[in-house]
């Protein structure tokens, strides 16, 4: 909450001006504290909170002025904000020990796709805390003490509504929101005195009927047999169903679990033991759509090494883990519908060098690594950027937790979903190490460093042209290949339905298609009976066909489609690959409407996020092809930083800037603006930077 002190300079010589703050508060952040005025000009400093935990009630205290003009040397302004509910920071009391986002494997952090809702959870050592944020996290509308209780874990059902898993004395609970915005606690799992639970890890699922539920992995240690064992509950209207997963002599040290679900799929959970990353995927009868049964499921070795974390997206499965030899983040993938076994592991380590904690979420890595004086920082990698997520050199931060938003740019037919934010949830030291408290963050790639570039996963593949069809294929002809592109084909018509898909998101299709050779087709994709996309194959190689996936196109977490040739001959495709991004949520009683054909216009959008601290990301839409520039000017306005200075096609560009000048020097905070010049445009927004 910010507001702006305004400094006129009514006189006709240069003007130059102080403020203190009286009495010195740790709660009031002034942004510029010196500074000079021409005639006639004007300053706005910005005044607000800063980032600490503050309890509600009014806060007092004295802006004194000092100026050089003769008749006003001096001018006492006075400060009050009153703090009626939580504050911009995360209002969990300090603690002394740096694992209040840790160190259980369960998810912590949860953005709600297509809208602004963040949810958090974490622990002071006594009580379980729940947050939520309707703005991205600029503000925290609603804080609660949950229960009594540690090590807790979140996730999100279908409706938006979250379930908090935690443990108090030897039982593991799970508190589940309720429409009416109650909580209803459930007992998973109550030790007996010989069995006692470990911390638990919590995902939502949703059966092929459209009813959810709730999957809840933990370690359990029997004291009299000297034996462990990772269990997993379903907790639904039922009741709650309890599994073995896996069992073993002794105590399975560091037996943190992790688990994920696949929507309307199996259950996947993973854990360390001893030195060993172990995987296990959940039993089940449902026939996918390809044919066979996913399983058989069983616990399994996957590599040797420590702290796994597992992660879906789409029909993917992630397992990121440290390399027990360099403790390297290091990364594998397996489809859903593949043997339990057939893990793709990455060729190159994920980060650089000695890391910890490492987490992942729809394909972005995140992790604690040393900086240079030793103390955490938690790193991300997302397509390929690097991200300084905590960027507090010298400070410990530790016990990561990520999500993530995939956007999409309409302005651009040929481009592929993009992460937009990469949204972070982590423990950070306070006062010299001896205090700790949460700290959440968010960070657009544009702001890292590039590091190769992978560009998106996608969440569904199908690959055409091979002996055994496709997981996904329901009828094709058979296959063959042309130039060295393999692809199916039909006599009349091709026909596939892909699985997993989550109802929250929107999708693009990539269609790959080939031809024989000596005839043009034109192939038609369809979906529930109706025309999605067209295309047209003139030349023998490949053509490629990107599509926004309308919502009739699908039903709940499946999509069927067919590809038919319009003048009845053979119908082709070599592949097809899904890349989900964030919906937007259509108003209530309403359906979501189809936007039609809209002119390009030049615009200039609001820089993300704003105030910033270090990093912010302006995007700009040009109309026209032609020379534009993007600068960033002072109050006073003098220029600070020329971000863009070239020739430019149509669309909507990016550009970061990161509180420095054209020198690469570190400016000083209060505020700025920035301005873009283009064809048939020139518009100036303004910026805040906090230090």
């Amino acid at each position: 909450m910010y507001r702006d002190l305004l400094i006129h300079n009514n006189g006709d010589t240069i003007l130059e001006w102080s403020i203190t703050v009286e009495p010195s508060v740790d709660w009031l952040s002034v942004g510029q504290t010196t500074g000079t005025l021409q005639p006639g000009d004007v300053a706005a400093v910005p005044v607000g909170f800063t980032g600490i935990w503050l309890n509600p009630g009014r806060y007092h205290a004295n802006l004194i002025i000092f100026s050089s003009d003769p008749d006003l040397p001096t001018k006492a302004v006075s400060v009050e904000f009153a703090l009626l509910g939580p504050s911009p920071a995360i209002p969990v009391p300090r603690v002394a020990f740096d694992t209040i986002t840790g160190p259980n494997r369960g998810r912590m952090l949860s953005v709600e796709p297509g809208t602004g809702n963040v949810h958090l959870v974490c622990g002071d050592g006594e009580n379980v805390h729940y947050i939520r944020s309707s703005d991205g996290g600029e503000s925290w509308e609603e804080t609660l003490v949950l229960d009594e209780g540690r090590s807790p874990a979140l996730a999100l059902d279908g409706s938006g509504l979250p379930a908090v898993s935690y443990l108090r004395n030897d039982t593991v609970f799970l508190s589940r929101r309720q429409p009416d915005q109650s909580w209803l606690p459930t007992v998973v799992f109550a030790g007996n005195g010989a069995d006692v639970p470990g911390p638990a890890a919590i995902a939502a699922g949703q059966k092929q009927d459209g009813t959810g539920y709730l999957s809840c992995a933990f370690p359990v240690y029997n004291q009299i047999q000297n034996r462990s064992q990772v269990r997993l509950a379903r907790v639904d209207g039922a009741g709650t169903t309890l599994t073995m997963v896996a069992e073993t002599a002794g105590a399975m040290a560091d037996s943190l679990v992790s688990i994920a679900n696949t929507f309307c799929g199996p259950s996947h959970v993973a854990w360390q033991r001893d030195d060993e990353v172990w995987y296990w995927v959940e039993p089940t009868t449902v026939v996918p759509p390809g044919g066979g049964v996913i399983g058989p499921g069983g616990g399994m070795k996957v590599t040797d090494g420590g702290q796994p974390f597992v992660e879906t997206h789409g029909d993917l499965v992630y397992l990121v883990w440290l390399d027990d030899q360099s403790a390297a983040v290091t990364a594998a993938l397996r489809h859903v519908w593949a043997p339990e076994d057939a893990w793709v592991f990455l060729a190159d380590s994920i980060s650089v060098g000695a890391a910890a904690q490492p987490v992942c979420a729809q394909g972005v890595y995140g992790w604690q690594e040393p900086d240079a004086s030793g103390a955490g920082e938690i790193r991300a990698d997302a397509e390929g950027n690097l991200l300084n997520l905590s960027n507090s050199p010298g400070v410990h931060s530790a016990w990561p937790h990520l999500d993530v938003l995939y956007s999409y740019d309409p302005a651009d037919p040929w481009s592929l979903p993009f992460v937009d934010t990469v949204y972070a949830f982590w423990t950070e030291a306070v006062e010299g190490d001896s205090l700790y408290e949460p700290r959440f963050g968010k960070q657009s790639p544009a702001g890292g460093t590039l590091a190769g570039g992978r560009g998106p996963t996608a969440s569904h593949t199908l690959i055409g042209g091979q002996e055994r069809p496709s997981f996904y294929a329901r009828y094709r002809t058979g296959y063959r290949s042309n130039r060295g592109i393999a692809f199916d084909y039909g006599a009349d018509s091709l026909s596939y339905e892909l699985a997993y898909l989550d109802p929250r998101q929107e999708y693009l299709a990539e269609l790959v298609f080939a031809r024989d050779p000596g005839r043009t087709l034109e192939l038609t994709l369809e979906s529930r009976g109706r025309e999605v996309a067209r295309v047209e194959l003139k030349t023998e190689g490949p053509e490629t066909l990107r599509v926004v996936l309308p919502d009739w196109a699908r039903q709940g977490t499946r999509l069927g489609f067919g590809v038919k040739e319009r003048a009845g001959g053979t119908a082709v495709l070599a592949g097809l690959k899904l890349y989900p991004f964030a919906r937007s949520r259509p108003p209530k009683g309403g359906a979501l409407a189809q936007p039609g054909p809209e002119r390009l216009q030049s615009r200039l959008y609001g820089c993300v996020p704003n105030p910033l601290s270090r990093n912010t990301v302006i995007r700009y839409q040009l109309a026209r092809p032609g020379r534009a520039g993007l600068r960033v000017y002072d109050a006073a306005g003098r220029l600070v930083k020329t971000l863009v200075d070239g020739e430019h096609q149509p669309g909507v560009h990016r550009a970061t800037w990161n509180g420095t000048d054209n020198h690469g020097r570190r400016v000083a905070h209060g505020v700025y603006f920035y301005r873009l010049d283009g064809p048939d445009i020139s518009e100036t927004k303004q910026m805040v930077l906090l230090r």
